[in-house]
């Protein structure tokens, strides 16, 4: 019902990732899922006796460090910098233009057609269509209002990052057409459900 970041694009989710394994930020959807996830694979692998368990062994990992240090390990040995932890923003692709997408009127962000917001990022040229195109990493979106949040000349819906003016501005308009505002509250579908 919503991108489950508050970001879409190839380096601004990579932030995000560092963000969450540096500590930096610790709730929010990518975050719930990944616990569920990991509780999943903790008991299913037989390295966690109950969920309480494997959720203890989840959180030190997080909080001690462990989790980034494996993950810079991951990066480096299929071939990346040995130092991206440290100096992320170095070897990440930056985009040359990011501006504030804000709303045409202010209100409470009510419903999102996500496809519409990966299809812009495509667009933009973080994605391909045909398998020979090449990928701009540095374009997307960041900080994405979420459903129930209220956006106006302060808030802006999100942050655009793109190659041109050109393009922020069509990435910006069809952001703002996926987003759907209204004046009443509103809660996001429940994120995790029982099958």
């Amino acid at each position: 019902s919503q991108p489950l970041a508050p970001c879409a694009g190839n380096a601004v989710e990579i932030v995000e990732t560092l963000a969450l394994l540096r500590g930096e930020r610790s709730d929010g959807r990518v975050m719930q899922v990944t616990r569920e996830l990991a509780v999943e694979m903790l008991m299913a692998g037989k390295l966690a006796a109950s969920r309480e368990d494997a959720l203890a062994k989840l959180e030190k990992a997080l909080t001690s460090g462990a989790a980034a240090e494996v993950f810079a390990r991951m990066v480096s040995e299929l071939g990346g910098p040995a130092d991206f932890m440290e100096r992320s923003d170095h070897y990440l692709a930056s985009a040359p233009v990011v501006q504030a997408v804000y709303p045409e009127q202010s209100g409470t962000v009510q419903r999102f057609d996500t496809r519409a917001v990966g299809m812009s990022v495509v667009e933009l040229g973080g994605g391909r269509l045909r398998n020979d195109a090449s990928v701009d990493h540095s374009v997307g979106f960041s900080d994405i209002a979420g459903i129930g949040e209220h956006v106006d000349n302060q808030r802006p819906l999100a942050m655009v990052h793109a190659r041109s003016e050109d393009a922020a501005k069509r990435a910006a308009d069809q952001l703002r057409a996926a987003i759907t505002l209204g004046d009443i509250a509103a809660e996001a579908d429940t994120l995790l459900q029982d099958t």
